[in-house]
């Protein structure tokens, strides 16, 4: 008889062990099943986002070649402009120019010539104002380069210190005004940036002598 309830006891025992094993296996199953769709659902919104950002960068890869495409379009432009602008000087200064006789003052140490505006032309161009003179010197002696300074500074405050670049060629007695000049004055609104002599431009006129030297 005790063994009887001795067999029952543990066979109680065992079967409420069991339970609470079941049961554990089954909390274990179920937060495994919710880990899982948490991950699955994380990776979906991983894919997603993967996605909105692989068509970002192929929308901004399109907007780069649309506008190297215009700026190639714009240089082109400004590049064709230029050359019918420098055409256009280029005619122009075979045509008769109304000439425009002014005299320098005389410095201290130098005596400038009477000088000839044989060429004005304004050859603005992509939102930069340009103007262009050519002068040639009434001269009997060879121009100091003060002398050219000078020159070039009177007609630069003459009513043209509001271009962004204004440049003055000076050519000498003699000289054909349409080819290369001797001197060149170059100024912004500030006054002159570069000054320079071109004594090759002498050969084949009266003043080849001083090419040599």
């Amino acid at each position: 008889m005790k063994a009887t309830k001795l067999a029952i006891l543990l066979l109680i025992i065992s079967s409420n062990c069991f339970s609470q094993s079941k049961k554990e296996l089954e909390n274990q199953l179920h937060q495994a099943i919710s880990e899982n769709q948490k991950l699955k659902i994380e990776n979906l919104s991983l894919k997603k986002g993967v996605d909105s950002l692989q068509n970002f960068i192929g929308k901004l890869k399109g907007q780069n070649n649309e506008l190297a495409g215009k700026l190639a379009n714009t240089e082109t432009s400004i590049k064709a402009l230029e050359s019918k602008l420098i055409k256009q000087l280029d005619n122009e200064n075979n045509l008769p120019q109304k000439e425009n006789h002014l005299k320098q003052t005389p410095t201290a140490t130098n005596t400038s010539p009477v000088f000839t505006i044989k060429n004005k032309k304004d050859i603005s161009f992509a939102g930069k104002s340009k103007m262009v003179y050519r002068i040639i010197l009434n001269n009997n002696t060879l121009p100091s380069e003060l002398v050219m300074k000078n020159i070039g500074n009177q007609l630069w405050k003459d009513g043209n210190t509001k271009w962004n670049d204004f440049t003055v060629f000076i050519y000498l007695t003699g000289m054909n005004s349409t080819g290369a000049a001797y001197g060149v004055c170059n100024f912004n609104e500030k006054g002159l940036i570069n000054f320079m002599t071109n004594k090759y431009s002498l050969y084949g006129t009266k003043w080849e002598k001083y090419a040599e030297k």
